[in-house]
């Protein structure tokens, strides 16, 4: 093949990871477990058949068809156990990269014993780090499509997991854009995130969860995973998701509950003297958004409608038009006027689309998405 070496390798792991996937595919069915059998099914009707069906090309359909098969029996014959091509599979990595992974698992178990066991601090994970980016240098195939130079990796890896801000890293402006970017920001966290889920399936929690924490710092460029839940909290800006973890504080777990942490009145007044300016700015910012999110929902008696006996609509809306407040089904074509009671306020939620009532087979209740919601257990009639 000469000079096209590594263009027909290329085409060929691409056309491997779809034919793998497709012959064993469990949700797939068909008549016989054959892979031959499966890709002439697949195939026999596509487009690329098609084409050299009606080309004056020496090539025919069939030709395709016997290629396709051709390729599946190496794959099979690469890999004879089904399981282990299922595994390959289930991991989202392209075919070689897969079994590459499988196989050196125990290489990447020994790279990551310190930093599970000592525990996965700044410098540990820089070091683990560069230890995957060059067996994926080597082994990668097909995650990583063009490698920058590894001294740019060198220059950007500690700054980059240490939070430092992108437009003051080393290096060539365009070469660490694309590191952060591509490779830090999609494509190793990629890769370590499959090596996570197969120490897990093989009862590695530890290295499991390990390597599940270094995919999140590659990915979002911070040190721990506090600043990684402040940051997912809202605090978009690496720089002060970095302030904030580095204050003394008792930070929880989940960027939820580091959200309403950081739109407490008091810890706000208790940190706001210790921020710069700009981390001001986005503690501003997430509590201006959380204000708008923070919907009081209002709490409803349950009620029924006597007017409609026994013929009650199974769901209604509450609409609002010239002032007036109905209770009406969804489209419209029935509908009752109702009037303000601090019991049933339907005009807070008239025309909100989240909210409907739900006749559960003696009266109405409130629908909603919102688990925070607790309606009271009193059912009442609404005379209407």
């Amino acid at each position: 093949m000469g000079e096209k070496e590594d263009l027909f390798t290329y085409v060929f792991s691409i056309m491997d990871d779809a034919l793998l996937a497709m012959i064993e595919d469990p949700s797939i069915h068909f008549e016989s477990d054959d892979p031959h059998t499966r890709i002439d099914y697949i195939f026999r009707g596509a487009l690329a058949t098609i084409q050299a069906r009606n080309s004056e090309d020496e090539m025919s359909d069939d030709d395709v068809i016997r290629f396709l098969q051709n390729r599946v029996s190496y794959l099979i014959s690469d890999c004879p156990n089904k399981n282990q091509r299922l595994a390959y599979v289930s991991s989202g990595l392209p075919y070689l990269c897969a079994r590459n992974l499988h196989r050196d698992l125990e290489a990447w178990k020994e790279a990551a014993d310190e930093a599970t066991t000592e525990g996965l601090d700044i410098e540990r994970a820089v070091q683990l780090l560069e230890w995957i980016e060059e067996w994926a240098r080597v082994y990668g195939a097909g995650v990583i499509e063009e490698w920058p130079k590894k001294a740019v990796f060198d220059d950007i890896r500690a700054d980059w997991i240490g939070g430092v801000p992108a437009s003051k890293l080393k290096g060539v402006m365009k070469d660490s854009m694309k590191i952060c970017k591509d490779v830090y920001g999609y494509q190793l966290p990629w890769l370590i995130h499959a090596g996570s889920q197969l120490f897990a399936k093989e009862g590695h929690e530890a290295h499991s969860e390990c390597l599940g924490v270094l995919a999140a710092l590659v990915e979002l460029g911070l040190p721990n995973m506090t600043a990684v839940n402040i940051f997912l909290s809202g605090v978009r800006s690496r720089a002060a998701a970095c302030e904030l973890a580095d204050l003394d504080e008792e930070w929880k777990s989940g960027p939820g509950k580091v959200r309403r942490q950081l739109c407490d009145p008091g810890m706000i007044s208790r940190i706001e003297p210790l921020l710069g300016n700009d981390t001001k700015c986005w503690l501003r910012l997430l509590k201006s958004d959380s204000a708008k999110e923070g919907f009081p929902i209002p709490e409803f008696q349950h009620f029924t409608l006597i007017k409609h006996g026994e013929n009650l609509p199974d769901k209604i809306v509450v609409r609002k038009h010239n002032n007036s407040i109905f209770l009406c089904t969804p489209d419209g074509r029935q509908r009752v006027a109702v009037q303000y009671n601090p019991k049933w306020p339907f005009m807070h939620i008239a025309n909100d689309l989240r909210f409907a009532f739900r006749f559960n087979g003696s009266a109405y209740q409130l629908e909603t998405r919102d688990p925070r919601l607790r309606p009271d257990d009193d059912a009442c009639i609404f005379n209407v």
